[in-house]
């Protein structure tokens, strides 16, 4: 697995995740990067993500929940039908914001 980090602003980070976020060392170095970051707005690109782990999903439950104390947001993008079967039948796509691609979450983030 592979997370590539893009900073758009001091207060908006795009992480694109490539791979499955299945084992558990995937998925600390997930929770690493998600908590080692001070911006305010994070946004998770799993367009080439082919699997999602229970515990992965549980970091980005985490991820949404430091996003909010912050006031921010936490925007999940390009996510495949599994992960969003996955967080449906978990009770969170309530929670959970979603947008088609990158520039849809950008444009989500400067209307708040």
């Amino acid at each position: 697995m592979e997370l590539i980090e893009k900073e758009v602003s001091k207060n908006t980070l795009i992480i694109t995740v490539n791979g499955e976020l299945i084992t558990h060392e995937e998925v600390e170095k997930f929770r690493r990067v998600l908590t080692s970051r001070e911006h305010r707005n994070m946004v998770i690109n799993l367009k080439k993500v082919s699997f999602l782990c229970s515990l992965a999903i549980g970091m980005m439950i985490m991820g949404y929940k430091q996003s909010s104390s912050r006031q921010g947001s936490f925007i999940l993008c390009h996510a495949p039908k599994e992960a969003e079967d996955s967080l449906y039948d978990m009770g969170l796509l309530d929670l959970l914001t979603f947008a088609k691609d990158e520039a849809e979450a950008l444009v989500m983030l400067e209307e708040k």
